[in-house]
């Protein structure tokens, strides 16, 4: 048999399925607006910035997988290996985020290149070039040659916390990215944070936090990232607040460990009055931290300044651990549950607010969805040496840190990123 024509019918039957996939998951997905009399969706200026709703989100997820592999599939080899060389982001995104473009263009208006040159100092050949790249990926639109106005994405990125996390991104982690083979190579099966492909880009000794904390500037950036991933989609505070049994805890006092500036604690306390929350974090300003407390919940969120890898001081039914875990090596994240041994006992728990990675690309997400989580996994080891993990990593990693730790159960409520590993200790 000719494998040649095997091949052949086998990739136009995959294209058929995939055209019918997206056919039939577009149907879906309007009819669930139609339903809730909404708009399609639009890169207008004015199309409504809000995610698409719970109900359409299977449909949205199948629709995007297939036509990315259908886009993906009809190239040839060379240029899908080529296409994945996206170094232009780091150009225009840095330009149009250092130089606050977003809202140098009015909403419902446009602005000539020219003006945009004369505002920047750029020469304006190189204005057009910048931004005609990202106007390619729908960033901004050309209406009228010579002439810049606003689309659904750029008119988004007139927000101050998104527009610092792009900089972010330009001024301190693409640039690192670059050096993560480096890296490897310097310091192979290394799991100290300054020992990095942060360190091997800008030159500097130390660790990454230590190196923000060093420049208000950078410490502004960190803060507006942290302040962004809030509003991904996925990330929202509702899956934590419905997602777990909290009010079957009765009177309850929970330590949100490495909680930052309490906005969990916060939340948690506003919807369960039963709980009483106690924010631990590295080198905080306590009475700065508790001024910020709404005056209703301050007699339920404290918060105490501590080094969450020493022995931890006070005893809870719950220590709430969001997105720390991923920041280190398990070396140190062993460290981490270790600390918390001398205070667990029977009913207590940890519970881990994490990603879970699949065990293989495509077996357990939606390919779109993984492809972010596992450039956030790059991201995490190029800065901090940190990683996401898989179930079974997950698994490893508590019984590494003391075998009578034990994961009692693995939720990932519908829609959320993030999966709440409960976890308990058989003294």
């Amino acid at each position: 048999m000719d494998d040649s024509k095997t091949n052949g019918r086998q990739n136009a039957s995959r294209i058929v399925a995939l055209a019918n996939t997206i056919q039939k998951s577009v149907a879906e997905l309007q009819a669930v607006l139609d339903s809730k009399g909404l708009p399609a969706p639009s890169f207008a200026e004015d199309a409504s910035p809000d995610p698409l709703p719970f109900e359409a989100q299977k449909a949205q997820d199948a629709v995007l997988d297939a036509t990315a592999e259908l886009h993906d599939i009809l190239l040839e080899p060379t240029a899908l290996v080529l296409k994945t060389i996206s170094n232009e982001y780091v150009a225009f995104l840095g330009f149009i985020s250092r130089y606050d473009i977003p809202n140098f263009v009015p909403l419902g208006g446009r602005v000539s290149f020219t003006d945009i040159a004369k505002k920047t100092g750029f020469e304006e050949g190189i204005v057009k070039r910048l931004l005609r790249a990202a106007i390619c990926r729908r960033i901004f639109q050309e209406p009228e040659s010579g002439y810049v106005a606003h689309t659904k994405a750029s008119k988004a990125m007139r927000s101050k916390i998104l527009l610092t996390f792009l900089r972010t991104g330009a001024d301190m982690g693409w640039y690192t990215i670059f050096k993560l083979v480096d890296a490897a190579e310097k310091w192979p099966d290394v799991q100290e944070q300054d020992q990095t492909a942060f360190n091997l880009a800008h030159d500097v000794q130390g660790t990454y936090f230590e190196n923000v904390a060093k420049s208000a500037k950078n410490a502004e950036l960190f803060a507006s990232g942290m302040a962004t991933q809030w509003e991904l989609p996925g990330y929202e505070l509702h899956h934590l607040l419905d997602g777990y049994d909290w009010t079957g805890l009765g009177k309850a006092k929970v330590i949100d460990v490495g909680g930052f500036r309490g906005r969990i604690s916060i939340a948690l306390a506003e919807r369960f009055p039963d709980l009483d929350l106690l924010v631990q974090d590295m080198e905080m300003n306590e009475a700065d931290a508790h001024a910020a407390v709404p005056s209703a919940l301050k007699d339920r969120v404290h918060f105490m300044s501590r080094d969450i890898f020493t022995t931890q001081p006070v005893r809870a039914d719950v220590y709430y651990i969001r997105q720390i875990f991923h920041d280190w090596s398990d070396k140190y994240c062993t460290k981490l549950l270790r600390a918390h041994t001398s205070q667990l006992e029977a009913g207590s728990s940890v519970l881990i607010h994490d990603c879970i990675l699949p065990e293989v690309p495509g077996s357990s997400l939606p390919l779109w969805k993984e492809r972010d989580m596992r450039a956030m996994d790059l991201g995490l080891v190029a800065h901090m040496n940190g990683r996401e993990r898989s179930v079974d990593e997950w698994h490893k990693l508590v019984t590494e840190a003391d075998p009578r730790f034990k994961i009692r159960q693995i939720s990932q409520p519908e829609g959320s990123m993030l999966a709440l590993i409960e976890v308990v200790f058989n003294a």
